[in-house]
């Protein structure tokens, strides 16, 4: 990844790790010399719920529940909106004529 480009990584613990700051205190390099570098040292840290739920909706319209699609960020996020957009138009032509998509929300730099 290039310089400064920021990543989230998930982890799936035992429980054995219950709190934000015992995952701080996994140790990530130790030196001869005794030195130790932290998870907090070069991580932010925050716990979160396992699934979202989410609701289906589109200004005041109700969606269908398998319809919302959210694509996270990556860090190609560009490449992966462009192939998104890319298969929506293609599946498109396979919907039903009162069908239809958008994508109300694009983050992307343009």
């Amino acid at each position: 990844m290039p310089p400064g480009q920021e990543f989230t990584y998930t982890v799936l613990a035992q429980g054995r790790l219950t709190t934000e700051d015992e995952f701080g205190n996994i140790v990530l390099r130790a030196t001869p010399a005794g030195a130790v570098v932290h998870l907090r040292d070069v991580a932010r840290i925050e716990l979160s719920v396992a699934d979202y739920d989410l609701v289906g909706r589109y200004g005041s319209k109700p969606l269908s529940r398998y319809l919302p699609c959210i694509n996270f960020q990556t860090p190609n996020a560009i490449e992966a909106a462009k192939g998104v957009k890319k298969l929506m138009e293609a599946l498109k032509t396979r919907f039903p004529s009162d069908i239809d998509y958008q994508i109300p929300i694009d983050t992307r730099s343009r």
